[in-house]
Formats: C-alpha cells, structure tokens, sequence
C-alpha cells in the first residue's frame, strides 16, 4: 500500500455551509407559511364567533325570549351580546366576547349606533348595519358581516 492514497472521509466547508443555508431558507419559509397561516385561521375564528352571536340574537329575538328584543354592540376590541332595546354597559345578562389582540371591529349602522339589535318576532334590525373584522397589521385581512333589512346576515 501507498502512503500517499490516503483518503479522508467527511464534508468540506463548503458542503457544511450550503446544507446549513438550505436549511435556514426551509425554516424560514415554513415560518412564513405558518404565521400567516394562523392569521387567516384567526380571522375566521373572530368572524364565525360574531355571525354566531349576531344569528344568537336574532334567533332570541325572533322566538320572542323574555318578551324583549335581543342585538349585538360592537367596540374596537370586543362584541357584546345583550338583551332590550339598546345596550347597557355593565347589565348582568350583557356576554362580551374579546377579540385577540392585533384584531379590529368597525361597524357601520344606518342609523349611526354601535348597536345593532333585532326587534322582537320579527327578527329585523332597527337598521342594516355592516360589521368589519381586520388585522391592524395587514389590511388585506379582512371580513365584513353584513346584516340586511330582513335580519339576513351574510359573509364577506
């Protein structure tokens, strides 16, 4: 045998640092995946929460529970279902639902109140309203629910 044949098993520098790259791009890229992944999902969380609630109310309202009229008071944070003719800060039967944070409620009433309450046996609004969900961060994340003249309420 020859001295000089020696072989050297292993990697170089340079297949370490390539391997190496290609698994940092992969993570990467499966973070990024990830991330907005889950801010799709939590957007769909947040609105199927609010049509749930919204179709609770009128549901409520048009079985005629407790004699009274049912709605839904939207704020910037969170959503509150509660009972009567408008909402009351602090009543006992009032359930508030808070959003996650980076997430933003906008309503649009026509008759300009954050409130909007279906009336009694009937089931329609006082008036149609339009309710966004959207990611502070990322505007193109956005869903409006709709409620029309007939208490219908739809998904945008």
């Amino acid at each position: 045998m020859k001295d000089h044949e020696k072989r050297q098993a292993g990697f170089t520098m340079t297949e370490l640092l390539m391997a190496l790259f290609i698994m940092i791009l992969i993570g990467a890229i499966g973070t990024t995946v990830f991330y907005g992944s889950k801010r799709t999902k939590t957007l769909e969380v947040i609105t199927d929460g609010l049509n749930f609630t919204m179709e609770l109310a009128r549901s409520d309202a048009l079985a005629g529970k407790g004699g009274s009229n049912f709605g839904i008071f939207i704020a910037t944070s969170s959503y509150t279902y509660f009972m009567g003719s408008s909402y009351v800060d602090g009543n006992a039967s009032n359930r508030t639902t808070t959003i996650p944070s980076g997430w933003l409620l906008s309503t649009s009433t026509g008759n300009g109140s954050s409130a909007i309450v279906f009336l009694r046996l009937a089931g329609t609004p006082q008036a149609m309203a339009t309710v966004t969900v959207s990611n502070i961060g990322d505007p193109s994340l956005t869903r409006s629910l709709i409620v029309g003249s007939q208490g219908n309420i739809s998904v945008k």
